[in-house]
């Protein structure tokens, strides 16, 4: 009885030790498993995360470009570039959000050069609600800026006042990016100018041209141009040339023809002003080139037209 009593007890034994190794495996394969399924989880959030980045910043190269389409007057273009930006996001169930809004902002800004008032305000209210649910500043920052435009465009100094109070409140919440605080003046720079108050304009944009100098060349040569009209009409005509002759610098530098061909125009009509009508002809013919380069064909037939009907220079006496 003894010998089958130590018998079963060592079967036992065996038998609680071999599931408890059994369980013991069981619990290791569990963790390889989770341990395989954690790392394949990183990786495919790996991927994600690297086809979001992608996609993000190939829409702000598609923003970049239409920006640049109308600045050169080509809004057609322009549309259609931002009509497929959004087209992309619409899939994304939330994720391109902020890219989303900076497009409908943008499309809103084309509407508005285009006249049409009310498809401008649309876009950027579409932008707004998604800059505030994404709870983005920087993106609220910007819509307050377009309908001030679009409130001086027509004419309502008061509500343009409103809507740049609202994004100077906004300011210190964004206070990491300079370029935030050089883009409010520019607005306010314009509204001045508007409002013939050529010294507190003068004073905005040159203060944004500084800020935009660190590391934005565009912006500060687009600055710097604001800056020569109303150096311009404040009668400055010497401080106005220089400014054009700054920005003209900085436009061939990045090799920016749109700018170019801009400050070219204006240095011409000034020179032809001082009746320096040989200086003028020259500098026309040179604008008329660039139009002609940048497939601005009506523009550069104004030009011509413009040149043939220029007084002849004077010969000097001998």
């Amino acid at each position: 009885m003894n010998c089958k009593a130590n018998t079963a007890l060592v079967t036992g034994c065996f038998l609680f030790l071999a599931t408890a190794v059994f369980s013991c495996e069981k619990q290791s394969d569990d963790q390889d498993a989770k341990s395989v399924s954690a790392v394949a989880m990183a990786k495919n959030k790996k991927i994600d995360d690297g086809k979001h980045k992608r996609i993000v910043q190939s829409l702000h190269q598609l923003e970049d470009k239409a920006v640049q389409l109308m600045k050169g007057g080509d809004l057609t273009a322009a549309k259609q570039l931002i009509d497929k930006g959004i087209k992309q996001t619409e899939a994304s169930r939330g994720k391109l959000d902020n890219e989303r809004g900076r497009l409908l902002l943008l499309l809103g800004n084309l509407e508005r050069d285009k006249g049409n008032e009310i498809e401008a305000r649309r876009h950027a209210a579409d932008a707004m609600a998604l800059f505030m649910v994404q709870k983005n500043i920087e993106g609220q920052f910007r819509v307050r800026l377009t309908i001030a435009t679009l409130e001086e465009n027509l004419g309502d100094q008061a509500a343009a006042y409103r809507q740049l109070d609202e994004a100077e409140q906004m300011l210190p919440k964004i206070a990491h990016n300079k370029e935030f605080e050089a883009e409010y003046l520019m607005h306010k720079g314009r509204l001045f100018a508007r409002q013939m108050k050529y010294d507190e304009a003068m004073t905005a944009f040159l203060k944004a041209s500084r800020i935009f100098s660190e590391n934005n060349k565009q912006a500060q040569a687009d600055a710097l141009m604001s800056l020569a009209v109303a150096e311009d009409a404040n009668n400055n005509v010497k401080q106005c040339r220089l400014s054009l002759e700054k920005a003209l610098k900085i436009y061939r530098k990045i090799e920016n023809k749109d700018g170019e061909v801009k400050v070219l125009h204006k240095m011409a009509a000034l020179a032809e002003r001082d009746k320096q009508y040989r200086k003028a002809r020259i500098l026309f013919k040179k604008t008329a080139e660039l139009y002609a380069q940048l497939n601005r064909s009506s523009d550069e037939t104004k030009v011509k037209r413009h040149i043939n009907a220029l007084p002849e220079p004077q010969k000097k006496k001998k």
